[in-house]
């Protein structure tokens, strides 16, 4: 797996977009008036109750630019640690898998109790730990994130050297 990491904010340079979002982001998006397009999607998901950014749950969402939306919940804000990050990140790679998508970008979450640098680093874990199959005996191969794009807009830190 190829792991990238950008400070691009501009949505429309991924193909794939993850998204990791808290009950209580869930909750505020629906308050908020959107400009963009694809903003008002994810919107709209989470005010017909499609996505509720309760913990283990995924909404995939299809738009133009990027082509596919994921919103991944990870339950109530103040529960959240770097395993639960991890965990949802695992879930989503294993979901993309099944859909034979092999690139992907996830956003780190803005979380108050955790640093981002932490939060990039369990991103990187989970989907490593998602990308993984025991296929010594299989004759089928399964489909394999190919390229993770770590989008890390925490400003003040060094992502780069905690990372490798």
């Amino acid at each position: 797996m190829n792991i990238n990491i950008s400070r691009t904010k501009d949505r429309r340079a991924y193909e794939n977009l993850v998204y990791l979002m808290s009950e209580e982001d869930a909750a505020d998006i629906k308050k908020i008036d959107f400009e963009e397009p694809v903003d008002k999607v994810i919107k709209e998901a989470i005010c017909d109750g499609d996505f509720l950014g309760k913990k283990d749950q995924i909404a995939i969402l299809r738009y133009d630019s990027p082509k596919r939306i994921i919103l991944s919940g990870l339950g109530e804000e103040s529960k959240l640690n770097e395993e639960k990050i991890r965990r949802a990140v695992c879930n989503v790679v294993k979901k993309l898998k099944d859909m034979k998508i092999t690139k992907c970008a996830v956003q780190t979450p803005d979380i108050r109790n955790l640093k981002g640098v932490d939060s990039a680093r369990a991103i990187v874990d989970g989907a490593i730990l998602g990308d993984y199959e025991f296929s010594k005996y299989k004759t089928e191969k399964s489909t394999k994130i190919e390229e993770l794009t770590v989008i890390y807009t925490h400003e003040n830190d060094r992502i780069e050297a905690a990372l490798h």
